[in-house]
């Protein structure tokens, strides 16, 4: 479906029209009564940022996917939607690395460090900070994965079977390997 510029940036214009009212209506006062508590306050503080921008990518993407101008080809207009993709894979991966740290803070909440026997606060502190540097990696390869694999050159080159033991038919049936050697 092709549109005008016209009309795009009218629709941008429209999503950040609906945004500013938001903010104002907070500096008048129109904000929710009283300051988030305890967990909640905390749970805002982490993700508040990162869920802002994941919303902003995937209404961005769905903007680029229905809405391409007359004026630009396709071939122009495929960067484009491939840097909304990598937004929005990039703000999701921070958005849930923010919340697995979240819980990994409530967990790590019920023991202290500032009494005077804290040797297992500290050891479950420690055991809660390798935790926490395992789920960012293991949430930035998944990240990359799925941004790289959103280039249509490694989709095509991705080879139909991963593992033997997926696959053992056409093992058996070929005594090469399904990937290029």
């Amino acid at each position: 479906m092709a549109v005008t510029w016209m009309e795009f940036l009218t629709t941008l214009g429209a999503r950040a029209r609906g945004h500013r009212r938001v903010r104002a209506a907070h500096a008048r006062g129109g904000a929710p009564a009283g300051p988030a508590i305890g967990v909640g306050e905390a749970l805002l503080r982490r993700a508040r940022v990162p869920f802002r921008l994941t919303v902003l990518a995937t209404t961005l993407v769905a903007v680029v996917a229905n809405a391409r101008p007359e004026e630009i080809t396709e071939d122009w207009w495929e960067p484009v939607a491939l840097v909304a993709r990598l937004f929005t894979i990039g703000s999701g991966a921070w958005l849930l690395a923010a919340a697995l740290i979240f819980l990994e803070d409530l967990g790590l909440q019920r023991y202290r460090t500032d009494v005077a026997d804290n040797r297992v606060a500290r050891r479950v502190e420690t055991q809660g900070l390798i935790i926490r540097r395992l789920t960012v990696a293991a949430v930035v390869v998944v990240a990359l994965g799925a941004a790289l694999y959103s280039f249509p050159g490694v989709q095509t080159s991705a080879p139909a079977c991963w593992h033997p033991a997926a696959c053992s038919a056409s093992w058996s049936r070929s005594p090469s390997p399904p990937w290029p050697t």
